[in-house]
């Protein structure tokens, strides 16, 4: 059996074949309160930005000077010397001064950190093995060879022989302005002072 309405009905003719929220996009209008009125996505989002991090001021350079001394090896006074950076956990940053040209190898530890001197080598102060002690200043350009802020070390390596070298480090911080948490001095690694510029 077919029932169909007529005009005098109370049923509209979409409600009836598709049920009474057929035409509820059609009832938002205008006269809707205005909360419950609908709005159109622009695309725009949200101001919903966070401020910056703040960024942590790292020193534009570091300079280290060192003195070194004989322990009386082999080739003494003849040497080899090595400075580098390197950071808490072991991992090698860069290097700052090498003086062994044929006798790199000697720097065990530099050695094996720089890969046989083929890392981190670009503009370090670099000669042939030192024929005598003293001092020794060189820097590192944190604007051309970027870090991140956090603990570091510079390690200081030597040796006048065939076999075992001598080294020490010193530890560093670099954040606002930079600091040396602490330097550890040898009889024949000494003297070390290090400074940042701003």
């Amino acid at each position: 059996m077919l029932i169909t309405a007529g005009c005098g009905d109370n049923f509209d003719r979409d409600e009836l074949i598709n049920g009474p929220q057929a035409t509820v996009d059609e009832a938002v209008g205008d006269d809707q309160p205005a909360d419950t009125q609908t709005t159109l996505d622009t695309g725009e989002q949200p101001d919903t930005l966070q401020p910056d991090e703040p960024v942590t001021a790292l020193p534009n350079s570091v300079t280290v000077t060192v003195t070194t001394s004989s322990y009386g090896g082999e080739f003494a006074p003849r040497n080899v010397f090595a400075i580098w950076l390197e950071s808490v956990d072991g991992g090698y940053i860069h290097s700052m001064g090498v003086w062994a040209q044929s006798y790199k190898s000697r720097l065990s530890r530099w050695y094996s950190k720089s890969s046989h001197g083929a890392n981190g080598m670009a503009d370090a102060v670099t000669g042939a093995s030192r024929t005598s002690h003293g001092s020794k200043t060189v820097s590192l350009d944190f604007t051309k060879y970027p870090v991140a802020a956090g603990q570091y070390k510079v390690w200081f390596e030597l040796n006048e022989t065939n076999g075992g070298s001598k080294s020490t480090s010193a530890d560093v911080t670099l954040g606002p302005g930079g600091t040396v948490t602490g330097t550890a001095n040898t009889a024949n690694i000494k003297d070390i002072t290090i400074s940042f510029a701003p």
